[in-house]
């Protein structure tokens, strides 16, 4: 196998270097069932096991198997299954910065998301500066028709959450962190402000605030997942992948986040 690979990338090597264009990045994931999978990206050739990120993409070409490779284009997120000796067009890929830089930064959350350590409620576990560690909601945050669940970890055992309606400053939403909480579409105001406020017997995490989406970008996001959820094409690792560029997208950190906690071993 390992003689058959490199005569492969020879060949492809050779073919790869005839394209005038590469375009931008994008993430491959291995193709449920499709048995082993082998990548090459012009310099190397790769068996692809997780979700990985290549730039340029268009370089990348299937030697073996069969994989999903998803990316931004024409304002959305896109993917394509590819079988052997497939590679991306070029020609799909080109979309700017504006369609490079969310895949960029679900690239590199991907590799944080594999190589981070175990969550972990601990008692007397300090807090960690930013809200993205321990949970909290921030920035836009998309609340789908079913309701968010959070779950806050790396606290200490008896930390509370709170969360208040920034314009009537009722508290909507508490509990016990260790818990977590469900945040209801139903409760909470298309683009109202809410601060969030975690604290325990010792500590106290500086109040972090979100805003809801509009009723138009909700609408919209609502669609364009039950086309991801729709597709057959995609297994839980390439639909977690597609819901996470989606809201890189379109601006949402906290929930690209909580779509890539599923790649988590």
């Amino acid at each position: 196998m390992v003689r058959s690979a490199i005569a492969v990338f020879l060949r492809l090597a050779v073919f790869g270097a005839a394209l005038p264009a590469w375009g931008a990045a994008c993430i491959f994931v291995p193709q449920a069932g499709a048995g082993t999978t082998v990548l090459n990206d012009g310099k190397e050739v790769v068996e692809l096991t997780k979700a990985r990120y290549f730039d340029p993409c268009a370089r990348v070409q299937v030697a073996k198997g069969s994989a999903q490779a998803h990316f931004v284009n024409d304002g959305k997120p896109q993917w394509r299954v590819l079988n052997e000796g497939q590679r991306v067009d070029p020609a799909v890929l080109a979309g700017g910065a504006a369609a490079d830089t969310p895949t960029k930064s679900v690239g590199r959350s991907i590799l944080s998301v594999l190589t981070e350590p175990k969550e972990r409620t601990t008692h007397g576990q300090k807090f960690f500066d930013k809200p993205a560690q321990v949970g909290a909601p921030f920035g836009d945050v998309f609340i789908p028709a079913d309701g968010l669940a959070l779950r806050f970890v790396n606290l200490e055992g008896d930390a509370r959450v709170v969360i208040v309606d920034d314009s009537t400053r009722a508290t909507l939403f508490e509990a016990v962190a260790a818990q977590g909480m469900t945040l209801e579409r139903t409760r909470l105001r298309a683009g109202g402000k809410y601060t969030v406020r975690v604290t325990s017997a010792q500590v106290r995490l500086a109040p972090v605030v979100f805003e809801v989406t509009t009723p138009q970008q909700s609408a919209e996001l609502d669609r364009a997942l039950q086309a991801i959820a729709a597709d057959s094409a995609l297994d839980a690792v390439g639909r977690a992948i597609a819901r996470a560029l989606l809201f890189e997208h379109e601006g949402l950190s906290f929930n690209r986040e909580i779509a890539l906690r599923e790649l988590k071993p």
